[in-house]
């Protein structure tokens, strides 16, 4: 009965089509574009979970924050996700969460449904910063 309530919850994110998500509300309530690609990619990979479809490979994930505006040039997003924060590798390329990374994605979802909570930074209206070049030392 819960698992039907979380997979509803989901669908108000997500679409679901061919084993696979597309984000359709990018309001998750996130504090700045690090967090952003933190809550993204945990109920990103949450929904696989949920949904029991294979785990999605890196390259998958990579898509998603592409595609929603998450990914920045300078390398941010790809250094996080090389760290591998709350998530671990199945297989030979396939990402799935750690157990505190779904407790993360649990109360990421609960927060982007929430009406109360202000949608700080969000993709649509804050641009994502490109760093100056660093300079080289002497």
């Amino acid at each position: 009965m819960m698992k039907m309530q979380v997979r509803r919850n989901l669908l108000k994110v997500f679409t679901a089509k061919d084993q696979t998500f597309k984000l359709s509300d990018n309001r998750l309530k996130a504090s700045s574009a690090r967090d952003y690609v933190r809550r993204l990619t945990y109920i990103f990979l949450y929904a696989y979970e949920i949904f029991e479809f294979p785990y999605p490979t890196e390259s998958a994930v990579k898509t998603l924050l592409q595609s929603n505006k998450a990914w920045d040039a300078s390398g941010n997003a790809n250094a996080w996700l090389k760290k591998r924060i709350k998530i671990t590798l199945e297989g030979e390329d396939q990402l799935k969460l750690t157990a505190p990374g779904r407790e993360d994605a649990v109360s990421i979802l609960n927060e982007a449904l929430d009406t109360n909570i202000p949608d700080k930074w969000n993709p649509d209206k804050n641009a994502l910063k490109q760093r100056p070049a660093r300079k080289k030392k002497a």
